[in-house]
């Protein structure tokens, strides 16, 4: 049933033109207050403080997003002291119970943002079109990278 939901939830933004509304690199980045999974809230602001954040919208039902968790767990473990903050929000609403056994089954120590409703207002933000989207927003908050490839937003989240 959930996964169900998640579908419908993404076909309702394919209806209402938000894939449309793709963040491109110098537009400010939208502003969140999302929860961790343990109930701490987390702003976009606060974030950006310590230096660049790499947003990672995901799914725990998202093969793409499996492959790519423990790369950014590597990533996190490499750049956390120089400042890059790795921020995964999930996309599954309802499945908490399936999204802390994730984390825990991949020892992932970046933060996981999960919440139902703020995580869609954020996913409806953010235009996410499906997951895995990264983007990578600078300490000015605006956005340096938008788009699929870890690649490219290691190496633009190194400016």
């Amino acid at each position: 049933m959930t996964r169900l939901l998640t579908l419908l939830f993404f076909c309702s933004l394919l209806s209402t033109n938000v894939m449309a509304a793709k963040l491109a690199p110098g537009d400010p980045a939208p502003e969140f207050k999302l929860q961790d999974l343990s109930g701490k809230k987390h702003t976009l602001t606060d974030l950006r403080a310590k230096g660049p954040v790499l947003l990672f919208f995901w799914s725990t039902e998202c093969g793409f997003c499996r492959v790519m968790a423990p790369k950014l767990q590597k990533l996190h473990a490499e750049r956390a002291a120089a400042g890059l903050t790795i921020v995964g929000i999930d996309i599954d609403f309802n499945m908490r119970t399936e999204v802390e056994a994730f984390v825990r089954e991949r020892n992932l120590t970046y933060l996981i943002l999960h919440g139902s409703l703020d995580n869609a207002d954020a996913v409806e933000a953010y235009g996410v079109p499906g997951t895995p989207t990264l983007a990578v927003v600078g300490r000015d908050g605006r956005i340096v990278y938008y788009g699929h490839s870890l690649d490219e937003a290691t190496r633009h989240a190194n400016k």
